[in-house]
């Protein structure tokens, strides 16, 4: 684990069945606690199925990379956008509440 603070540190070990979420200023270390989070949830259990949500693809990106010294990382978790996960969500079972198979996802920016 890289060096972290105890406020940090504490997020990084809280207990696995305890779900967290970390609310914190722009340039504080959420990508690095998450990522820390996420490197100990996979060496400290067999667990498979962890996931992990970010808002934009810089964060997904740069977790991705800071856990790739990790065996089979890929995977045992999912890390990316929150958009990214409902649209693939969308593709595979969207048909089951009528939507078309052939989905289309258009951004508005105003």
């Amino acid at each position: 684990m890289i060096n972290l603070s105890d406020e940090q540190s504490i997020v990084v070990k809280a207990p696995l069945y305890q779900p967290i979420q970390v609310l914190a200023s722009a340039g504080s270390g959420k990508t690095r606690v998450l990522t820390e989070r996420v490197r100990h949830i996979i060496e400290n259990t067999r667990k498979d199925g962890v996931i992990a949500l970010t808002f934009t693809n810089k964060a997904a990106e740069e977790m991705l990379a800071r856990l790739e010294d990790i065996e089979g990382v890929k995977d045992r978790c999912w890390i990316a956008t929150i958009h990214t996960v409902a649209q693939q969500i969308l593709e595979q079972y969207g048909h089951t509440i009528g939507l078309p198979s052939e989905l289309h996802i258009y951004e508005h920016i105003v």
